[in-house]
């Protein structure tokens, strides 16, 4: 993304920064993923993957009905102060917030590129090695799951089925306390990650969950 567009944190507002460091701090970039990451890219011509996006675009349009509908559904309980339970769905303040911010995500145009990219990663629709396969004549490269609509092939997941069996999870993780300055060595960075948990016992704190009680669900690298 253009740099006039990327968020900014200062590192003094979060509570693991050292108190000893004074007031000179230092900034973090959030880092998105570019519209155009896999096409009209000229050091993107080895990943161009017009099937995969395609199929990235049919699950975004997915996600955003699915976002819209369990929105639309929270409204009119609320409306008629019925609370059940998320599925049904109420849905306490919390988890309204965390369903909007959702949906401003899914909204982005990078949205499908970053889908693009979790689907590369998964390495299911990457292309086999081994064999081809011949159809009318024209040899075809296999990936493992298959998304050739030519072959007519039932094993293509289904958007709509993937996106109905999603579940969405708040990310929680457990921070370097104090955080790592800047200047900090690669090598000591490395040092903080493994001697975390055994500093923070020592220091009276619980490396499974904060102090309120919310658990963490990964250890965070010194970068943020």
């Amino acid at each position: 993304q253009e740099d006039s567009k990327r968020i900014t944190f200062d590192a003094s507002n979060f509570p693991e920064f050292p108190k000893t460091h004074g007031k000179e701090s230092w900034t973090y970039t959030k880092i998105d993923i570019c519209e155009d990451a896999f096409h009209n890219n000229p050091n993107a011509n080895d990943i161009h993957d017009p099937e995969l996006e395609e199929y990235a675009t049919k699950i975004r349009d997915e996600l955003k009905l699915k976002i819209s509908e369990m929105i639309n559904m929270d409204n009119n309980n609320n409306n008629n102060n019925d609370e059940e339970e998320e599925g049904g769905v109420y849905l306490n303040s919390w988890e309204s917030s965390r369903l909007s911010v959702i949906k401003d995500i899914v909204d982005k145009p990078n949205c499908v590129a970053a889908i693009q990219g979790t689907l590369r990663m998964s390495g299911l629709f990457a292309y086999r090695d081994d064999l081809s396969y011949s159809q009318d004549g024209l040899f075809r490269r296999r990936r493992y799951v298959n998304l050739d609509k030519k072959k007519n092939d039932t094993r293509i997941p289904d958007p709509t089925k993937l996106v109905s069996s999603m579940r969405i999870y708040t990310m929680f993780p457990q921070m370097p306390d104090p955080m790592p300055l800047p200047s900090t060595s690669p090598e000591d960075l490395q040092k903080e990650i493994v001697s975390r948990d055994a500093r923070m016992v020592k220091s009276g704190r619980d490396p499974h969950k904060d102090r309120h009680g919310r658990v963490y669900t990964h250890k965070s690298t010194s970068n943020v």
